[in-house]
């Protein structure tokens, strides 16, 4: 089982002091929060179709400057081992240029249950992923990035939630039993 959520906004980087043109490096920053498990009954070697996951990918691309390569990223936390929750980027723009934001997270679950081949008879895989995705700017001086959606992307004063990527609480469960 898999969900896929995602935003794609257009963004213009300004500035109350500084001329439009003049160039200016953008620092973002990206997080993941959240738990993957799995477990088979008897527990013993899983096989490799049988996890779960979330990945959280972003990319940033300067549309007003082709050449330029986008800031991108990706974040992974899985029931095998994998927790990678934070992660900065850096985008060279300029004062008047427009941003392009894309972001996904995508949550995934399976068991696969082989009585024959395994010798168990049942499993699960849970991903619990409760509005951690985020994407935020790390400013600098007065540089400001506004989405077209209006939204701001400056980084969340201290104890204020910023996310980008919402749900109430996103909980993937895919059991499977075989008797």
């Amino acid at each position: 089982m898999t969900l896929d959520l995602g935003f794609t906004d257009e963004a213009l980087v300004l500035s109350d002091t500084l001329d439009p043109g003049t160039p200016v490096t953008l620092t973002f920053v990206m997080t993941l929060e959240g738990s993957a498990v799995h477990f088979t009954d008897p527990s013993v070697a899983n096989p490799e179709s049988t996890g779960a996951a979330a990945r959280h990918e972003v990319e940033v691309s300067d549309l007003d400057n082709i050449t330029q390569l986008p800031g991108m990223g990706a974040l992974v936390i899985n029931s095998r081992g994998v927790v990678e929750g934070l992660r900065t980027f850096d985008l060279d723009t300029a004062i008047g240029n427009r941003l392009k934001l894309v972001a996904n997270l995508q949550v995934s679950a399976g068991v696969d249950i082989d009585f024959t081949l395994n010798g168990f008879s049942q499993g699960s895989a849970d991903v619990i992923a409760d509005q951690t995705a985020e994407l935020v700017y790390q400013p600098s001086g007065d540089i400001r990035v506004v989405g077209d959606s209006g939204h701001d992307y400056v980084a969340p004063e201290p104890g204020q939630a910023l996310l980008l990527l919402a749900g109430t609480l996103l909980l993937l469960r895919r059991p499977r039993c075989l008797r």
